[in-house]
Formats: structure tokens, sequence, C-alpha cells
């Protein structure tokens, strides 16, 4: 197939991670061309990634020399349902619940929900609870992550001292990713030196993210560390997930996250909100540890539990690893989502031969 991609981003959020990894794997098999933002958020710092996959990545394009488009999120709305007036339309809806604020304050054009030939979302949970209302009669099918493979490691992250205990965080700044919850939590702390990491952005949402800035300038003190690292490539946020202690998703409002299980690639022991689809992977006690949202005094329970007991952080990590591995199969992903491609085709081929 000839395939088309459009995405909002080409940073190092999640979706248009999701997004890169999938393409790379489908150039193998097919010819692949991605429509660059018009504003690439950070400077685009995927695009290169982009150009050693062997992925061309174009300003402008004609949908019509293509056999189908990839439409990665909400935010390609309008450019998906122009498309659609050429080519067969698979839309990625990869939205949790912010994706409704999104719609209800006209972001996402509608009509696109039934001009597209069909609709993906990576959990049950968004077709069947969140989006059910605008999905009407368009096709849809539900195709889970994948799980990155395991990465070698290099060395330790020079910003991670020797000593103390180190959690790890992964998302931008901002008040849905729920880092202030986990600021909160260390706070509660009383287990000797404690090191928090956030790596993530802080400008997607600058206002949101100097709040949380000062939180933690008022919340560190020689027990309790907080050490702000911002963007990362990928492979830095390999080496910090390996050399961690335990990798903390407090999340107001998410998916089942790539990063979850880019945390279990790595048999790092996951402490996660309870949120949305996230206790499908995330079993407390079992694959993981869940507290419930926003809830910063649980979670400060929920980490002495961890800083005191080694030996089931290191069960708990490699409980999360096979788990991820069995569920959230990279290759079940990929073959997943060219399916849903290959449908979306003959979904166009079957409505433009049904009789008028």
């Amino acid at each position: 197939m000839k395939i088309l991609a459009a995405c909002h981003r080409l940073d190092w959020t999640g979706a248009p991670l999701i997004l890169f990894r999938l393409l790379r794997a489908l150039s193998a098999r097919h010819e692949v061309t991605l429509l660059e933002p018009r504003d690439p958020n950070d400077g685009g710092p995927l695009r290169a990634l982009y150009e050693e996959a062997g992925v061309l990545v174009v300003e402008s394009v004609r949908p019509g020399d293509f056999d189908v488009l990839l439409a990665n999120t909400l935010m390609t709305s309008h450019l998906a349902r122009h498309a659609a007036r050429d080519i067969p339309v698979l839309w990625w809806i990869q939205e949790p619940r912010n994706g409704l604020h999104a719609i209800r304050h006209g972001a996402v054009d509608l009509e696109t929900f039934k001009d597209v030939d069909l609709i993906c979302t990576p959990t049950i949970w968004q077709r069947d609870t969140l989006y059910a209302p605008y999905l009407g009669e368009t096709d849809r099918i539900v195709v889970p992550y994948g799980r990155p493979s395991d990465q070698p490691t290099g060395r330790r992250p020079p910003e991670m001292e020797a000593d103390g205990f180190h959690i790890i965080t992964l998302g931008y700044l901002s008040r849905r990713k729920g880092q202030a919850v986990v600021i909160e939590a260390l706070s509660r702390l009383n287990h000797g030196k404690v090191h928090l990491h956030l790596l993530g952005s802080e400008t997607t949402a600058p206002k949101e993210a100097a709040a949380i800035l000062e939180l933690a300038d008022r919340v560190e003190s020689p027990e309790h560390r907080i050490h702000f690292h911002g963007a990362r490539p990928q492979a830095d946020v390999v080496d910090f997930l390996a050399r961690g202690d335990v990798f903390v998703f407090p999340t107001l409002d998410d998916l089942l996250s790539i990063s979850i299980l880019e945390a279990m690639s790595q048999r790092i022991c996951v402490i996660a909100s309870d949120f949305g689809a996230i206790p499908e992977l995330v079993v407390d006690g079992e694959t993981g540890l869940l507290f419930p949202k926003a809830d910063a005094g649980a979670l400060a329970a929920k980490l002495a539990t961890a800083i005191d007991d080694p030996a089931l952080r290191r069960r708990l990590g490699e409980a999360g690893h096979r788990a991820a591995t069995v569920k959230h199969d990279f290759a079940d992903h990929v073959a997943g989502m060219e399916e849903g491609l290959a449908r979306a085709v003959a979904n166009r081929a079957a409505r433009d031969t049904r009789p008028a």
C-alpha cells in the first residue's frame, strides 16, 4: 500500500512517538509518507528519526496519489475530512477524556466521524465510554498499543545520584499528567533521601508547568530532592527507567499510556493512578501498584510500601514485564493497524460500489 500519515506534532509526546514507531515498522512492507504538521512542536525532533527510518516527510501532497490516509488523533479531524473526498481514511483517536473537551470547544470537525471509513481506538474504554455518542454507524476497531522491544541501556544518567530512592515520571508538565500529586506525596514521606525525576517538556502547558515547578521548589529539601530534566531523547528515557526504583504514572486523564509499557519493558515497578483503562494492565499487587486518582496520601502509602520492600518491587517489575509482553506485543499492534488500513480501503470500495 501507499500509506499517507498525518499527525499534529513531531515531538516526544505520546501519540507522535507511537505513530513514529508504527510507521517505521510499516515502512518495511509499504511505501509510507508523513505529512509534516504546519507547526511542529519543539522543532519537531522526530523529523530526523523519520528520515533515518526512510519515511518521507513532506510539506504538501495530493491525497489521491495514495491508497489510504492514517490520520493520527482528533486534532487531524479537518484534514481527515477533507482527504476523505479522495482517499480512504483510518482515523486513529488516541485522546482520553481531554478529547471530549476538544470536541465541546469546537476544535474537532464532528462531520469527520461519519465521513471517514474506519475509526480506531487503543482501548475499549475509549470506544464504549468516551466516544460512543459520536461514532454513529461508522465502522470501528480497537487495536491495543504495542510494548516497545527491550532496549539495551547505557551508563547511569549522570543526573542520578548513587544514593537514595529514585522515582521516575514521564510526561509533559501539566495538571492532567498529575506531577503535582507525586510532589505532594513526596512531601509526606519520611523514608530517608528520596529523589523525584521529572522527565517531560515544560512548553506544552507553560502556565501549568510553572505552577508545578513552584510547588517543587516549596517541597524540595535535603531529604526530598526533585530534579527536572525536560524533554529527553528515547535513549535517555530508557536509561532513567532502567536505573530507577519505581516508575510513577499519576495521571488524572490518560490512556493505558505508552509510558507504562516503556517502564514495564525495563522491569521497573509501576505505581499508577486507577484512571480509565489503566487497571486492565496494572493490577494492584500483581503487576504493579494502583492508587485512587489525585489521592496524594494514597500514593504516599504505596511509595512507602515500595521503598520498604525491595523484593516486592522486583516481583512486580518482572510480573509487569510478562503481562505487557503478552497483552501488548508490538508485532500484534503493527499487524492490527495494518489490517485496519486494509479494512478502511475495503470499506471505501464497498461504499463506492453500493447502489445509489
